[in-house]
């Protein structure tokens, strides 16, 4: 490992923990993180991800590995809704074209669904390279589904659904390929710090 790299991880990871109080560092783990990925990704917000990954109170103790968990977690409740959402549009939809559509994306998001449940697994043993095919592959889901609806001609009533999915997803790729190091310094920062902060 290029000592240099190593270096730079670290500080780019330990300088804003290094605060006086554990939710402070905590959040700006979080912070941190959502700053890369929305720095790596052009199709991420910033605020989307901070909104999103602290919505989970599971997060204020979550390491790096934990956080890209909990985004593919949430991308998973996303499509649960979505599915939702698919059911009563298909009630209450008279349009053909817009049927068939609904009905493709519906398989879809299902597929999607297992898919990423499959990826969370790889994700917590850290085999990134077949969590991110799974994740990848439920990225494709949501992207076929809008192809669907452009390709009937009509417009598709899940932009929003479909967006916040795949932001959801980017936020777990792009941690999932940081630098071995970040994870490595971020965790033993958080258990150094976190067992100061127990003895005060």
């Amino acid at each position: 490992m290029n000592p240099l790299f190593s270096v730079f991880s670290l500080s780019f990871w330990l300088l804003p923990l290094l605060s006086s109080h554990n939710n402070v560092f905590v959040s700006n783990i979080i912070d941190r993180a959502c700053r890369t990925c929305a720095e790596r990704s052009p199709h991420l917000s910033y605020n989307f991800c901070v909104t999103s990954l602290q919505s989970v109170p599971e997060s204020s103790s979550a390491d790096l590995q934990g956080l890209g968990v909990i985004a593919v977690q949430l991308a998973q409740e996303n499509a649960t809704s979505t599915i939702a959402k698919i059911k009563t549009l298909l009630e209450n939809e008279d349009d053909q074209r817009t049927m068939a559509s609904l009905n493709d994306c519906l398989e879809l998001y299902s597929d999607a669904n297992s898919t990423l449940k499959n990826s969370i697994r790889y994700f917590e043993s850290e085999d990134y390279i077949s969590s991110n095919a799974y994740i990848s592959a439920a990225m494709e889901s949501a992207s076929t589904c809008n192809s669907g609806f452009e390709e009937e001609g009509v417009v598709t009533p899940l932009t929003k659904e479909s967006d916040n999915f795949i932001q959801l997803c980017e936020i777990a790729l792009v941690i999932s390929k940081l630098p071995p190091s970040v994870f490595l310094y971020a965790s033993r920062v958080i258990s150094i710090l976190s067992h100061l902060f127990i003895q005060k």
